[in-house]
């Protein structure tokens, strides 16, 4: 199954004292201004990732290649060719719960967790041909949520959709992994 999907911004549903900025790609900011960074200025920078670890073979094709002077997996080329983030998403079998997705570091790289409840939620413009999720992972979600993260529902959209989506919005599955109390509490925000 083969989907293409375009980001072009994420913002903030409501202001605070710790405001996290919008996003536009299209700027040429390669890092989102979380205003949550642990102090390794690592906070909002954009991150891939797919089922490999688990054994599935899904793939993110990007419509140009990747890296900088820092990281070979850099996706400030995808940024400027995009004027936000664009890819094709295929999901392979080898893996139950085939699964790609992108995502910014909300502290850092070393994603210690960080309190996002001051961001309100948050706003994401976007095209795709299918469905996908906006999910927060919390620090360690392997204990915390065994994976059963908060996520919403982001329709598929043949044209530019802005979905406004307050932490109210986002809802853990019923039936696995472990409750948590809040949707708030945050290391990364992917996809």
């Amino acid at each position: 199954m083969t989907k293409k999907l375009l980001i072009a911004a994420a913002a903030l549903v409501a202001s605070s004292a710790f405001a996290l900025e919008t996003w536009v790609g299209a700027d040429g900011d390669y890092r989102v201004d979380t205003g949550l960074d642990d102090g390794t200025e690592t906070s909002g920078y954009w991150y891939s990732y797919d089922d490999s670890n688990d054994g599935g073979s899904s793939t993110i094709t990007w419509p140009t290649s990747l890296g900088n002077d820092y990281s070979d997996d850099a996706l400030d080329p995808v940024i400027d060719y995009c004027g936000g983030l664009c890819f094709t998403v295929t999901l392979n079998e080898g893996y139950d719960y085939p699964y790609v997705g992108v995502g910014f570091y909300v502290t850092g790289g070393d994603q210690v967790g960080g309190d996002a409840s001051s961001w309100g939620g948050l706003d994401v413009a976007y095209t795709s041909e299918g469905k996908m999720y906006l999910e927060l992972a919390p620090e360690d979600e392997a204990s915390v949520t065994k994976y059963n993260n908060y996520t919403v529902t982001l329709a598929a959209a043949s044209s530019e959709t802005i979905k406004s989506n307050a932490w109210s919005a986002f809802s853990q599955e019923s039936g696995w992994g472990t409750r948590s109390t809040s949707p708030r509490s945050t290391a990364t925000s992917r996809r």
